[in-house]
């Protein structure tokens, strides 16, 4: 970046956080009418909803929502044959606490604890069911921490890559793709990260040099 480009960076970045000054003064004395609104959204909301279970090596995956909680928890059954291609009817039983032999891969909302800001941004699995990756912003400024964690254990990896613009895991579980972000917040470049290494092993595997494509 050169310097009259920061300059212009800079001036945009001080007129913006002047802006949301100004616009939060304004808005202020509507803040109860934008909680009663976000109160009524969420009563109109159905208490819960199932999505059809999709199968990924030797589980089938589901998701389901619940009322108050902004994301949805992500389950999984096990596949009873390798040739059983036939979904558990997950929908149909969408009322009842939970499906007989569900298992919880992944809830959110547990994540959010004390986070004043949280957003989920990326959740991939491995093939064998093993190891899962997400991708959260606590800041929101769209720079997304990649987390990994063993679906058995509550505890995560200590493979943590700060200040992503997104990730995704290979389907064997042995490496990480995420996306570089320059100082415009403008993805430019791809890096592989074997898990268990340090992130300064990663290895650059792409690069847009052409910043207008950036």
């Amino acid at each position: 970046m050169n310097q009259a480009t920061q300059k212009d960076s800079e001036r945009d970045t001080e007129c913006l956080l002047s802006q949301n000054v100004r616009f939060e003064k304004r808005m202020e004395r509507l803040q109860d009418l934008q909680r009663e609104l976000f109160l009524e959204q969420q009563n109109r909301k159905k208490e819960e909803f199932v999505s059809p279970a999709v199968r990924l090596g030797n589980f089938w995956y589901f998701s389901r929502n619940f009322v108050g909680k902004p994301y949805d928890v992500q389950y999984r059954l096990p596949v009873i044959a390798d040739d059983d291609w036939n979904p558990p009817d997950v929908i149909a039983v969408a009322n009842q606490s939970e499906v007989k032999g569900e298992e919880v891969v992944f809830d959110a909302n547990a994540e959010i604890r004390s986070s004043k800001y949280f957003h989920l941004q990326d959740l991939s699995i491995s093939n064998d069911g093993e190891l899962l990756l997400y991708s959260t912003d606590t800041k929101g400024n769209e720079r997304y921490a990649v987390h990994l964690r063993r679906v058995t254990q509550s505890k995560p990896l200590s493979d943590v890559i700060p200040d992503t613009g997104g990730a995704c895991l290979s389907p064997d579980g042995q490496w990480v793709f995420y996306l570089v972000l320059d100082n415009q917040m403008r993805p430019f470049a791809v890096k592989r990260h074997h898990i268990g290494s340090s992130i300064q092993e990663d290895v650059e595997v792409f690069r847009e040099n052409d910043e207008d494509s950036a």
